[in-house]
């Protein structure tokens, strides 16, 4: 009998609510995931309630958790949100250490229309240290102009007002493109595919692209009319249990996409301002199980 899958989760961490690794301790159980988490800040609530309590944690311990577990086996990394830059300074030599743990990468820097909500100094870190060494991410649209060098400040506008998907994919591939020269220079195998959350949307719809070295996919899900935050913390970490315990790319990301939708409807039954992960069946990946259209071929 082997052993249960594992995930080392660098995220934010709540008192109260469920964001940051309060979304992803209890998504990654629900789907038989062992999570070993480290934690980069405390908060009272997430980001938007003020006052805000609470603070980073300092970087010696950070240092001295990730240390702690220099030699236990991980299946997978994942990270979010960081406290500091020195954080994420760390956290890229502990992966330079273990290049054979797969990383995704979920950047947090930001969203539509509220634009950066990290310092620059986290940002720069996030794309010059970790984007390399990241084997998957998980950006949001603003995230991905940022990332590929285009103003997020000044997105593409499409005809009904958003994002111009064409130009998403465009920065995507551009993206893609231009991190492989400096994940190979730092010992790891690369980028091999750029998830894209809610790049897409449609009247009752909203599809995720899923963009690898020669194709292009868009999955789409029934759009749950409630706004929650730590939906990108639950997606990222029922995304990385699917890879865990072998599905694909495209059907771990439509069981990501579905357990994000059912969450949405138990915060919206609760009237929670953040997601409800708790009590998520562990089938999201299974044909009979999920509500999702078939990914389609888009390029």
């Amino acid at each position: 009998m082997g052993l249960i899958p594992s995930v080392l989760s660098v995220q934010s961490m709540v008192a109260r609510g469920f964001v940051g690794n309060s979304a992803v301790i209890p998504g990654l159980l629900a789907c038989g995931i062992q999570p070993f988490p480290i934690h980069t800040v405390m908060l009272g609530a997430h980001g938007a309630v003020r006052p805000r309590r609470g603070g980073t944690v300092p970087d010696s311990l950070f240092f001295g958790l990730l240390k702690s577990l220099k030699d236990t086996p991980v299946d997978h990394v994942l990270s979010g949100y960081l406290g500091s830059a020195r954080q994420g300074k760390i956290l890229s030599r502990w992966l330079i250490e273990r290049p054979d743990i797969p990383y995704l990468l979920d950047p947090v820097l930001g969203d539509d229309p509220h634009g950066a909500y990290v310092v620059p100094e986290v940002a720069r870190v996030v794309r010059e240290d970790l984007l390399p060494l990241a084997t998957v991410i998980t950006p949001n649209p603003f995230e991905v102009f940022w990332l590929a060098g285009v103003d997020g400040n000044k997105p593409p506008i499409g005809v009904a007002g958003g994002r111009d998907s064409r130009k998403i994919l465009e920065a995507a591939r551009q993206l893609m493109n231009s991190v492989k020269k400096e994940s190979l220079l730092k010992g790891r195998s690369g980028l091999k595919a750029i998830v894209v959350t809610g790049w897409r949307r449609e009247s009752e719809r909203i599809y995720t692209l899923i963009l690898d070295q020669e194709s292009a996919w868009e999955i789409g899900t029934a759009l749950v009319p409630w706004a929650a935050y730590g939906t990108g913390d639950l997606f990222a970490a029922v995304l990385v249990a699917g890879i865990c315990h072998g599905y694909d790319l495209p059907r771990s990301c439509r069981g990501a996409a579905r357990a994000v939708a059912a969450a949405l409807r138990r915060s919206q039954r609760y009237g929670l301002d953040t997601v409800a992960p708790i009590h998520l069946p562990d089938d999201f990946f299974e044909e009979e199980a999920t509500e999702s259209e078939p990914f389609t071929l888009i390029i």
